[in-house]
């Protein structure tokens, strides 16, 4: 299985990211299925987002939220990550998004600092 990631921007401007899952076959890589995770909105920032958080992540743009979701390290993989399932709160005037590991499904968590 390959993923990727995009960020697409709505009628309205509002943005959204989508992801992709490619399921090959392990003997000849031909192409069996393809998924569109929540073919829209990943993040449910209205139900797993502070207020507060919510602002932030919008204000942030979308090649820089993007980024943010794929670089995440996990400590079961001890490799670079993505991160799903994803829940955000502001602590000590950071963003902090706590979800699962895109491999391994262990417990992540990602800050981003005010600039």
């Amino acid at each position: 299985m390959t993923s990727s990631t995009i960020v697409d921007t709505g009628l309205f401007g509002e943005r959204k990211i989508i992801q992709t899952r490619l399921f090959h076959c392990k003997i000849c890589n031909r192409l069996v299925r393809q998924e569109d995770a929540g073919k829209g909105d990943l993040l449910k920032a209205d139900d797993n987002f502070t207020s507060r958080a919510r602002s932030i992540w919008q204000s942030m743009p979308g090649d820089a939220q993007l980024k943010t979701l794929n670089t995440v390290w996990c400590t079961q993989c001890k490799n670079m990550t993505g991160i799903t399932n994803i829940r955000a709160n502001v602590c000590s005037g950071m963003l902090v998004l706590r979800g699962k590991c895109c491999r391994c499904s262990a417990d992540v968590a990602r800050i981003v600092e005010n600039r």
